[in-house]
């Protein structure tokens, strides 16, 4: 058999894109970020995996979504391809998915999602300024309060499920947590260790999470608290993140 050398086959790559929707159902943020992670990853073929970087904005009565997708040389062409059709063969199918992967997520959720765009997926530019990101290890803290009651193992506990799905990571990525009660607030330590993949965007989510995600962020721990502790009725309230710090490497020994 010859080898076909008229075209480079398919290598795969990272692609960015968005899209835009509108609903009468209320819809939030985080909702629409995770809703948009499921249906992008199934509409595409791709792995959840390769979906990345999705962020959902509000501008007057529409919904945008960016995202980020990597293909493998397995997966391009028709990936770029279904993204191509999004807007005219799959539109439907996306519209409906979309509005069944939101009620998975709020049950309350009764209405319609109508897909405004969808726009062809570009090559994502390198940033040639700086390294790529490699992971690494980052050592982190954040202070709460709470008027409701709040035992040191419950906070580390919660604490280490939280900062998992906030910050983009796998729960057994977020090490040595620690909650000590000083005042009336607790404030908890940690370690994050980030992949090639998810580092930009781990860290980003950490120096956003005082101000873009602080609701979110307060309203999982909350749920995460209530799950460990079922007498739990009370407000949890973030009163500080900080941003993430490489972790240097202890030497002297």
């Amino acid at each position: 058999a010859t080898e076909d050398t008229t075209t480079d086959p398919a290598t795969g790559g990272k692609y960015t894109g968005s899209f835009t929707f509108t609903s009468e159902g209320t819809v939030t943020a985080e909702n629409a970020v995770a809703a948009s992670t499921t249906v992008l990853a199934s509409q595409l073929g791709v792995d959840a995996s390769a979906v990345t970087e999705v962020a959902a904005a509000l501008d007057s009565d529409a919904w945008t979504v960016n995202y980020a997708v990597t293909t493998t040389s397995e997966n391009d062409v028709a990936t770029k391809d279904a993204a191509a059709k999004m807007f005219t063969d799959t539109k439907a199918a996306f519209e409906t998915a979309m509005v069944d992967a939101y009620k998975a997520l709020d049950g309350s959720f009764d209405s319609t999602i109508v897909l405004t765009a969808f726009a062809s997926l570009v090559e994502a530019t390198e940033d040639t300024t700086t390294d790529p990101a490699t992971g690494g290890k980052y050592t982190g803290s954040f202070t709460f309060t709470s008027e409701g009651t709040v035992t040191a193992e419950n906070a580390v506990a919660a604490s280490t499920t939280v900062l998992a799905s906030q910050l983009g990571v796998d729960a057994s990525a977020v090490t040595e947590v620690a909650a000590a009660l000083d005042s009336d607030a607790w404030t908890v330590n940690y370690a994050v260790t980030t992949t090639s993949e998810n580092d930009v965007a781990t860290k980003d989510a950490a120096a956003k999470m005082f101000t873009d995600t602080k609701a979110a962020f307060e309203t999982a721990m909350v749920d995460a608290y209530k799950a460990l502790d079922g007498s739990f009725d009370s407000t949890i309230v973030l009163t500080a993140f900080a941003s993430l710090v490489e972790a240097t490497e202890d030497t002297t020994t």
